[in-house]
């Protein structure tokens, strides 16, 4: 045999038997080539059933991310280096392996050799100790906190009595420091107060170990003498004695007994931590009675190893269970020698697990006693692999033996870091070149040389014990350490080293293979854990707390993976019902065809955003609901994440303001009808009430309208004017009721905007009528509003609902509040319909009564003359003509206005119909407020300075709201009244555009001051008529009534604005408002006389000043103005009749003797002072009146 085929034969037995599991494998293929024992071992495979397959072929799954690391590393490197590799059997079954490849030349071609080195039991052993040290560690800390916090004194002391450790409660007890404790002993400290007692103890622990409940005198820190119940024992202390002992003071002896109870509770679970601690060691012990010889307990490594269940053993002995079958006599011996009372230290010996497989153990075993009983208390520890390992080394010293050289081959190639050094004196004498590369060193540097003087060991190890480590086992396996790189750097490592002889000489082989980059990983994988906890954690409490529906659907599948508490409220599934099933078992989705077209626009797009859907709750109703899905990754399993929104409240909403819309539109348009009819614009009662009845049925869709007036004659009586039934399409028929028949109904209809009202049967405003009225019709709901005219409620607008009840909306009240206030308008149409043609009876009454008395007049005049007084009865047939002239004129002016305003209602209505149609109801209830205050408000009455500033400031702000004629619209508001309309009606002038429904409110409201003018001209011709028919005597017959003497006075003055506005300034000073009996037509003649005198004795330019006083039995009244005065030679004659200072045709001289008669007829007098730029004349009237005749 040449050198050649030698070395090929070494090199193949190295191969074959080296204990690292070795493959070589086609570059090109991965498939393998050859395979060593140490592989086929590890993996259970042959060479003939991986022969021709690739390394990821053969049944094991390694991850993705792994193989195309090895796959690059080895593209740009040439080798993987000590690669920390997990695999998967096909059975499932997980291991670890240190993986490690270099390209290699084999039999003239590119392969791969690849190493194995297996960890799986040292990731496992870790991970065991790991979580055995943190449950020992915990349990410690949990005893010593007993041991600290017990309420009793505890010591802890050595056979000798000295103390090793104490309590707090001992040391508060005795007084001192714990440094001054530690050492002495009790004597030493005068803790008993009688030494017998302290003998006794030492005594019975002598003789028996213990001592139990003894009762012994102890002093405290103060000297106090008290007496303790005390118990010792002596214990077993990894094979030292120690002495525990306990102290309860007797004196609080139900606090001492909650104490005890507490300590025999931590003392019990200290027997539980016992018990956990007693199965988690790594080794096989088992507890055995020593005389039945029958097992009592065993750990979990026992029954592992063996093979067993616990059931199994506990109870029968060791010869039943096999376990002694290769060296019964053995286990005979072991029994005696331990009934003997001796210790059996690490034997080692053969036993049989449950399939027959032999165990080798090392065993070791005493006697204890247990609740009276005599124990064998046996503890073995498995070296199985340790006799493997021995096995294979002594097998791979005979093959390093033999090829050396192949061994050559293999340590320089091997890509773990290899050296061999003399086992005594540490020099290295080779190293490969991966070694070099992993301390940074080269060959020459390191040969020769030894780890200490190169300094590479960071981590500091006890050589000698290292070295009778591996003596005894023969290698060490996975030893950890940190070593220092050339460049500072540290580098973590795995080593393996075993001794073996060369030349005589025991050398040292070691492996250390570099696991740097996996440590940096596992430290990136804890931290990464950590926040992906973290981070998890808060996800699911968002998961969970989202209003909305969330759900995480695990594709392709779409199995529910989990869903959020939204998802179960919304769509009444419990989470148990939901997860692991798809949409189409639980048959959420109303047609699956949307459901297939959404997943479809999904899988394209990746992201889906808004869209509404459907769904089907657990009880068959359907669900409004906007969803948006998006596809993730979770893990390595693709997943739907979809958040859905329900819409349900949001639809509802929509759809009711949409229905809001309609009907607000409906409700313009019925409110324009109404405004803009003929018979409501003319003021026809009857036919404008049914246009109303039937409009307000359609709009509100109602079943009844109703519209009541209280009667004017009888104010309890109230009466149907017209309705509309809207079921049978009939008006209603007449009917009145009385309102005090209803006082609850008719007191809420004075207090609120509208009465409205879901079911009357259920109401207390209602509870009156519902029985009697309502149900015989069927009523079930009303919306009732007052109509209100001049501030006082006239009638009510009554909405009635058959039927189910009904729940009104805020713009169904407005609406029908604005409905009301249309019927005050058709009211006050309505009277001024019926004002007109009273006012145009009147006006003919009165100018016949006036060309009657005209006659009469001049007839008189004619006797008049014949008896010399032709120029007295001249002046008063002047001043008469004068007097009638100025209302007649009044009234034929103003009705005029009125006639061509009436004349043109209807191109006014039809310039309206669009600005009605834009106006919001709102606006059109606002000019409806606006009007009514405008009839109802009392004018003003403003100087000319006061007048011209209100005016130009109403001027100034309609002109910043763009409207147009502004100057017009102030002034229209300064003659109704309504100067601060701008402030109380804001938003009706925010728009310039509506100034045409204004100019249509100011009108409205001056069509009404006209028809009182109008009727106060009449009242003034009468007065002018009466006075001349009762000229030579007052009337005493007509009734007096309780008079505002204020208000009388005003009258007057409003009668006289034309002439007033344009010169004059009146200033009236009223201190009070008094209120007496009188005849108040009498009184307004007074007045007139008087003003209108100082009027013309001004020549209408001056002041006239106007005060009141009271008295305690009077009323006095001054009129002052600053005309020229009157004549001292006059003065006596001013009262007398058809005297008077005025031209011809400007007084007829009997109204200041009219006047002073009225007054007297009231009891009062009339005094008069003058002087040049004042007459005062003062009015006195008793408070009491008294008819003087």
């Amino acid at each position: 045999m040449n050198q050649s085929s030698l070395d090929s034969k070494i090199l193949h037995e190295f191969f074959e038997k080296n204990p690292v599991p070795l493959a070589i494998l086609e570059k090109s293929t991965w498939n393998y080539i050859l395979l060593n024992e140490s592989f086929r071992e590890n993996s259970g495979l042959s060479t003939e059933q991986v022969f021709g397959k690739s390394v990821f072929e053969t049944g094991f799954q390694v991850p993705n991310q792994y193989k195309e690391r090895i796959i690059q590393g080895l593209l740009k490197e040439g080798e993987i280096k000590n690669l920390n590799l997990p695999f998967w059997s096909s059975k499932g079954d997980e291991y670890w392996v240190l993986f490690g490849a270099r390209e290699i030349e084999y039999n003239n071609a590119p392969a791969i050799l690849i190493s194995t080195v297996p960890i799986t039991e040292r990731v496992r052993k870790e991970r065991s100790r790991r979580l055995l040290f943190d449950r020992i560690q915990q349990k410690e800390e949990i005893l010593e906190q007993i041991f600290r916090l017990n309420p009793s004194a505890i010591t802890l002391s050595n056979i000798e009595g000295q103390y090793l450790d104490v309590n707090d409660r001992f040391l508060k007890f005795i007084g001192r420091q714990k440094n001054e404790v530690i050492g002495k002993t009790a004597l030493e400290l005068g803790v008993y107060y009688n030494t017998r007692d302290r003998e006794k103890v030492i005594s019975q622990l002598k003789k028996h170990g213990a001592v139990s409940d003894i009762e012994i005198q102890m002093q405290t820190a103060d000297g106090v003498v008290r007496t303790f119940l005390f118990s010792a024992r002596i214990l077993d202390f990894f094979g030292e004695q120690r002495i525990l002992a306990i102290g309860h003071d007797l004196t609080e002896i139900k606090a001492a007994r909650v104490k005890l109870e507490t300590l025999a509770t931590e003392l019990e679970r200290s027997k539980e931590r016992f018990q956990l601690l007693f199965q988690l060691i790594p080794s096989l012990v088992a507890l055995t009675d020593l005389e039945t010889q029958k097992i009592v307990d065993v750990n979990e490594r026992f029954l592992k190893v063996l093979k067993y269940k616990r059931e199994e053993v506990i109870g029968k002995t060791s010869n039943e269970l096999g376990i002694w079958d290769d060296v019964l006599s053995v286990r005979d011996q072991i029994f005696q020698k331990v009934g003997a009372g001796e210790e059996i230290g690490n034997f080692e010996v053969v036993t049989r697990a449950s399939d027959g497989s032999r165990i080798h153990v090392l065993f070791s075993g005493r006697l204890v006693v247990s609740d009276g009983k005599r124990m064998f208390l046996s503890h073995a520890v498995d070296i199985t692999e340790k006799k493997k390992a021995e096995e294979e080394a002594r097998i791979l010293s005979e093959e390093l033996a033999l090829s050396k050289d192949l061994f050559e081959r293999i340590f320089e190639l091997n890509p773990a870091a290899v050296s061999i050094s003399d086992a005594e004196t540490g020099v290295y004498q080779n190293v490969n070149e991966s070694y070099c590369e992993l301390i940074g060193y080269s060959k020459e540097e390191i040969i020769g040389k030894s780890s200490h003087e190169l300094g590479i060991w960071k981590t500091q190890f006890d050589r000698e014990k290292l070295k009778k480590e591996i003596e005894e086992k023969g290698w060490i396996r996975n030893l950890e350490a940190i070593i220092n790189h050339r460049d500072g750097t540290d580098r973590h490592v795995l080593s393996g080293n075993r001794f073996f002889k060369s030349g005589g000489k025991v050398k040292l082989l070691a492996i250390l293979i570099d696991v740097s980059d996996k440590k940096k990983v596992e430290a990136e994988r804890d931290r990464y854990l950590m926040q992906m906890e973290e981070s998890t954690e808060l996800f699911q409490k968002v998961f969970d707390l989202n209003p909305d529906t969330i759900t995480i659907t695990e594709l392709p599948d779409c199995i529910y993976k989990n869903v959020n508490y939204g998802f179960t409220e919304l769509l009444q599934f419990t989470k148990e019902e939901v997860i692991g099933k798809c949409s189409y078992d639980l048959g959420i989705w109303p047609d699956t065809s949307v459901r297939d077209k959404f997943m479809l626009d999904l899988q394209k797009e990746g992201i889906i955003r808004d869209q509404e859907f459907q769904f089907r709750k657990k009880d068959g109703t359907l669900v409004d609901t906007i969803l948006s899905g998006r596809l993730v990754n979770i893990g390595q399993t693709p997943c739907l994440l979809s958040i859905t929104k329900d819409l349900t409240q949001v639809k509802l909403a929509e759809r009711e303001r949409n229905e809001e819309s309609r009907k607000l539109s409906l409700q313009a348009n019925s409110l324009l009808a109404i405004a803009t009819d003929h018979d409501f614009a003319s003021g026809n009662l009857k036919e404008g009430v049914k246009k109303i009845s039937r409009i307000t049925a359609e709009t509100l869709e109602c079943d009844r309208i109703s519209v009541w007036l209280i009667d004017k004659n009888d104010p309890d009586r109230v009466t149907l004017i017209d309705g509309w039934d809207a079921n049978n399409e009939v008006f209603s028929p007449a009917d009145d009721i009385r309102m005090s028949d209803y006082p609850i109904y008719f007191t809420a209809l004075q207090s609120e905007r509208a009465v409205r009202v879901m079911d009357v049967f259920n109401e207390p405003r209602t509870v009156e009528f519902a029985e009697t009225h309502c149900r015989p019709i069927g009523v079930r709901a009303l919306l009732d509003a007052p109509i209100f005219m001049r501030g006082e409620i006239v009638g009510v607008l009554c909405v009635e609902h058959r039927g189910e009840p009904r729940s009104w909306k805020n713009f169904e009240e407005q609406f029908i509040v604005t409905v009301s206030e249309q019927a005050t308008q058709l009211l006050l149409n309505a009277e001024r319909r019926e004002t007109q043609v009273e006012l145009e009876e009147a006006v003919k009454v009165r100018t016949k009564e006036l060309a009657s008395a005209l006659e009469n007049l001049q007839k008189t005049q004619e006797q008049l003359i014949l008896s010399e007084k032709m120029a007295a009865l001249g002046q008063l047939v002047a001043g008469i003509a004068h007097e009638i002239n100025n209302p007649l004129g009044v009234i034929s002016a103003l009705s005029g206005e009125i006639k061509a305003y009436l004349n043109s209602s209807a191109e006014r209505l039809e310039k309206l119909n669009s600005a009605f149609q834009e106006a919001d109801p709102e606006y059109v209830s606002g000019i409806s407020s606006f009007i009514r205050k405008g009839i109802n408000v009392s004018e003003t009455l403003l100087d000319r300075e006061e007048r011209r500033k209100v005016l130009r400031e109403l001027r100034d702000q309609l002109e910043k709201l763009e409207f147009e004629n502004a100057h017009d619209i102030a002034d229209q508001l300064v003659d109704c009244g309504m100067q601060d309309a701008l402030k109380e009606y804001r938003g009706l002038f925010s728009k310039a555009r509506n100034a045409l429904l204004l100019e249509y409110a100011l009108e409205e409201i001056q069509v009404k001051r006209n028809v009182e003018s109008i009727g106060l001209a009449v009242d003034r011709t009468s007065k002018i008529v009466y006075a001349l028919r009762n000229y030579a005597h007052i009337d005493l017959t007509a009734g007096k009534t309780e008079t505002d003497i204020a208000s009388n006075i005003e009258t007057v003055l409003t009668i006289y604005r034309n002439q007033i506005r344009n010169g004059v300034e009146v200033e009236l000073d009223f201190h009070t408002r008094p209120k007496i009996l009188a005849f108040p037509d009498d009184l307004l003649q007074v007045w007139t006389n008087m003003i209108y005198n100082s009027l013309q004795a001004m020549q209408f330019k001056g002041k006239i000043r106007i005060e009141i006083r009271e008295t305690d039995s009077d009323i006095i009244v001054w009129i002052s103005d600053t005309g020229h005065g009157i004549p001292e030679e006059n003065v006596h004659k001013i009262f007398d009749p058809f005297f008077t200072t005025k031209g011809i045709g400007e007084g007829s001289g009997l109204g200041l003797d009219i006047s002073r008669r009225i007054v007297q007829k009231h009891g009062g007098k009339i005094d008069l002072k003058s002087r040049p730029g004042k007459t005062t004349f003062k009015v006195t009237l008793p408070k009491t009146f008294h008819s003087v005749r």
